[in-house]
């Protein structure tokens, strides 16, 4: 069977299509790594308090458990209360830290 002249070889049609995808390899590859989310973007999903305060003997008027030891105040409100460890993962850069003066 003849070969016609205009056709190409298998491998060169691969090399063609190689071209034409490689330039867009990269820009492929950083699209799907910024939708992947690290850690440090995991943990910035909990917003930063206000305020925190710390150290202190917080009653809750919750049966299960009346007393805490820390809350976290963001935008006038009490979005936390718990344990110091707890709510001292609501700190942030501009977040103010007061200890209770028990």
């Amino acid at each position: 069977m003849a070969r016609s002249v205009h056709a190409r070889p298998p491998h060169l049609e691969v090399n063609v299509i190689a071209r034409r995808i490689c330039p867009a390899l990269p820009i492929l590859i950083a699209i799907l790594a910024s939708a992947i989310p690290c850690r440090a973007q995991m943990s910035a999903r909990i917003a930063p308090a206000d305020i925190l305060i710390v150290h202190a003997k917080v009653y809750t008027l919750d049966q299960h458990a009346p007393w805490a030891q820390a809350l976290a105040i963001r935008r006038g409100k009490i979005v936390a209360v718990g344990s110091d460890e707890v709510v001292g993962r609501m700190l942030g850069i501009g977040t103010r830290r007061r200890q209770s003066c028990l």
